[in-house]
């Protein structure tokens, strides 16, 4: 039997999509890890993957969404000139480079599933000023606006079809920057507790 570190694809998958873009840590999150040589299969990671694969198809329809609004967001940013960049990163496809909304405070970054979408910003950026007030009134910061979309990612995933209804219907019921999705997103970013609310 083969073992998955040997298998390109499997890596890039750990890298990209289940460890958030940070090829190091699929090593980091290995809670048995086989060795090299024996070439045993490797529970804990063959779980990750099979639960990975799951929560991006159960996903697909946000992130199908996002795909659309990020093609129209490409094609208008190329029709100013300005070239879109596409990556992955955080756990999802990172559209950005995209028109700079912020000035009709539409900029910044949003996530449709497995589709993260920057306007103005870069998923590297330091959100230094976030707009979403914490439960005790404070508002956080020290994280990327990459890392509180990543926390989204991971929400959609678990949530899939649901998430998009759950998350609106938690805006309306708690207000736009009072959402416990984006509290939690915050928190998550900023000091890796559940992203879940």
């Amino acid at each position: 039997m083969n073992n998955d570190d040997d298998n390109p694809f499997y890596n890039l998958y750990q890298s990209y999509l289940v460890d958030g873009g940070d090829p190091a840590a699929s090593d980091q999150n290995a809670a048995t890890p086989a060795s090299p040589s024996s070439g045993a299969p490797n529970p804990a990671k063959d779980s990750d993957l099979v639960s990975g694969i799951l929560g991006k198809i159960w996903d697909l329809p946000n992130t199908a969404l996002g795909l659309g609004l990020g093609v129209a967001d490409s094609l208008a940013t190329l029709a100013t000139g300005q070239v879109p960049h596409i990556g992955f990163g955080n756990g999802a496809l990172q559209i950005s480079n995209l028109l700079d909304l912020r000035p009709i405070n539409l900029g910044g970054a949003i996530t449709f599933g497995d589709t993260q979408l920057y306007n103005g910003v870069k998923p590297g950026d330091p959100q230094e000023a976030t707009p979403y007030i914490q439960p005790d009134g404070s508002r956080l910061n020290g994280f990327t606006y990459g890392e509180h979309e990543r926390a989204h990612t991971a929400v959609d995933d678990r949530l899939g079809i649901f998430a998009l209804p759950l998350y609106l219907g938690s805006a309306l019921t708690h207000g736009w920057y009072t959402n416990p999705y984006e509290q939690k997103a915050d928190q998550n970013a900023a000091y890796g507790t559940s992203p879940f609310p």
